[in-house]
C-alpha cells in the first residue's frame, strides 16, 4: 500500500490528544500501532492511482488505473506534470 499516514505526523497527533504521556512512549506505541492500522486499511480498501487534469480534476483516461505509485509517476513524466497530476482513488474491497 501507498503510505497515506506519515508515522511522525501520526505520533504528533496522538501525543496532542494524550499530552500527559511521555512523547517517546507515544512515539513507540504509534510505531507499533500504525502498521496494524495500515493493514486494516488495506483490507478495507484498494489504492489505485489515476492521472488527473490539474484544472478540472477529471481523469485523463478513466480506463487507466495504475496499482503502483512508481508506475503513475513514470506515466506522469510522459504526459507532463504541468497539465496533469497523480490522484489517489480508494476502492472498497
Amino acid at each position: 500500500m501507498f503510505d497515506i499516514f506519515d508515522e511522525e505526523v501520526f505520533a504528533d497527533a496522538v501525543w496532542e490528544e494524550f499530552s500527559v504521556l511521555d512523547g517517546n512512549y507515544v512515539g513507540d506505541q504509534c510505531h507499533n500501532l500504525l502498521p496494524r492500522l495500515q493493514a486494516t486499511f488495506d483490507e478495507m480498501f484498494e489504492t489505485v492511482f489515476v492521472i488527473l487534469d490539474r484544472e478540472t480534476g477529471n481523469p485523463m483516461n478513466p480506463n487507466a488505473a495504475l496499482t503502483k505509485r512508481d508506475a503513475a509517476e513514470e506515466f506522469l513524466k510522459i504526459v507532463g506534470d504541468e497539465k496533469y497530476e497523480i490522484g489517489i482513488l480508494l476502492r472498497d474491497r
